[in-house]
């Protein structure tokens, strides 16, 4: 071994721990990034053929990025109508236009901020359109043509740019309502605690119920 199969080495573990010290730094700077999926660096031993047994050659050290896109996230609250989020394996299939033509310029994504452009169109902070299958009033995937269909996930053909303009129907009413509450443990008894909780009438308007 050379000194300069040592400096090789040398200077093949500093490159390796810059890119693993970069990962931690973006992984700290995005951490209320939405959607985003921390990046672990892992270190891999570089083998070199051996001239001989009596000699030895350097391979130094590379490192391989493993960005975790599978892992869920925690769930934020939003007051904006239009975030999604998605609870389990899966991501949102976006477009780079409102205008899809089944074959390019499909981008998969698990941040769910989407808005709705002066056209009704939701997409994304990058300007990404979101896509969805159209259903029926019973919640059955329509192709294309409106007729119900099964839904090959390879296949982005039947997808459509999701327009709000498009959506309607009617609103119903809350009828049924889950409360669950945990009393101060220093209360005297008789004392009253007061909530509010949200509920929505007949034409979709929310009201306070306390």
């Amino acid at each position: 071994m050379s000194i300069l199969g040592a400096m090789f080495s040398g200077v093949s573990g500093l490159t390796a721990q810059s890119q693993a010290l970069g990962a931690i730094a973006d992984n700290i700077t995005n951490q209320n990034t939405i959607g985003y999926k921390a990046t672990e660096v892992r270190f891999q031993t570089l083998v070199t053929a051996q001239a001989s047994q009596n000699n030895y050659s350097p391979g130094g050290v590379q490192q391989r990025p493993f960005a975790s896109v599978d892992v869920q996230g925690l769930f934020n609250t939003s007051t904006n109508p239009t975030d999604l989020a998605l609870s389990g394996a899966g991501f949102f299939v976006t477009n780079v236009g409102s205008a899809n033509d089944g074959t390019t310029g499909f981008n998969f994504t698990r941040a769910g901020a989407f808005n709705a452009d002066k056209s009704g169109f939701l997409k994304n902070t990058a300007g990404f359109f979101l896509q969805a299958y159209r259903t029926d009033s019973t919640g059955q995937t329509l192709d294309s043509a409106g007729d119900v269909f099964n839904p090959d996930p390879t296949v982005f053909t039947n997808l459509e740019t999701v327009r709000l303009n498009n959506i309607g129907g009617t609103a119903d009413s809350t009828e049924n309502l889950t409360f669950g509450a945990n009393l101060p443990a220093e209360d005297d008894v008789g004392n009253t605690n007061n909530t509010t909780i949200q509920v929505f009438d007949s034409l979709g308007v929310a009201h306070n119920l306390s």
